[in-house]
C-alpha cells in the first residue's frame, strides 16, 4: 500500500488538487433523509392540529346568562334627574369557559348614558350600553329605554307646609 492511498486529504488540497479528490461521494440527500423530513413535518403539523383540539375541547366558547343587572344612569345634566322606564335587565354573553366561569354580575356594567342630552326635560329614548371584559360579547343587541329627564326640585320645594 502506498502513501497515497492511507492519507486523508485536508479541504484545501482537496480543493487545491482536484486529480486527487475522491468523486464519488454523492452530496445530494439520501431518499431515506428527504423520507424522514418529510415524516417529520407531518407529525409536526399532525401535533398542532392536536394541540388545538385539546386546547379548544377544554376550553371551548359558551353562553351565560346574567339576570337582573341593574342599569345604571351615566351624564345626567347637572340640575337634573332621570327616572328609567326599567330599572334591570337580563343579557346573555357569549366568550370561552374559563372567563365566563369567572365572571361575577359585579363585573358586567348595563347603562345609558344621557351626557349627549342638552339639558332640556323631557322623555327619550336612549340605547343600553353595556362594559364587559375583553374576550367576552354580547348575544343581542341591548336594546333601548325610555328616560324621563327631570329638573330636581330647588332646595326648600316639596317641603309640606
Amino acid at each position: 500500500m502506498s502513501d497515497l492511498d492511507n492519507k486523508t486529504l485536508s479541504p484545501l488540497e482537496e480543493t487545491a488538487a482536484p486529480e486527487e479528490r475522491d468523486d464519488s461521494k454523492d452530496y445530494t440527500t439520501p431518499k431515506r433523509s428527504r423520507a424522514n423530513i418529510v415524516a417529520a413535518i407531518f407529525c409536526l403539523l399532525l401535533a398542532t392540529v392536536l394541540w388545538g383540539f385539546v386546547i379548544q375541547s377544554r376550553n371551548p366558547n359558551i353562553t351565560k346568562t346574567f339576570e337582573c343587572l341593574p342599569i345604571a344612569v351615566r351624564g345626567v345634566p347637572e340640575g337634573y334627574q332621570a327616572a328609567l322606564s326599567m330599572d334591570r335587565v337580563t343579557l346573555t354573553l357569549s366568550g370561552s369557559r374559563e372567563q365566563l366561569d369567572d365572571l361575577a354580575d359585579d363585573q358586567v356594567a348595563v347603562y345609558v348614558d344621557c351626557s349627549a342630552l342638552s339639558g332640556t326635560a323631557g322623555s327619550y329614548t336612549l340605547p343600553l350600553l353595556a362594559d364587559l371584559p375583553s374576550g367576552v360579547a354580547l348575544n343581542a343587541a341591548l336594546g333601548f329605554v325610555q328616560v324621563e329627564i327631570a329638573q330636581e326640585p330647588a332646595a326648600g320645594e316639596g317641603a309640606g307646609t
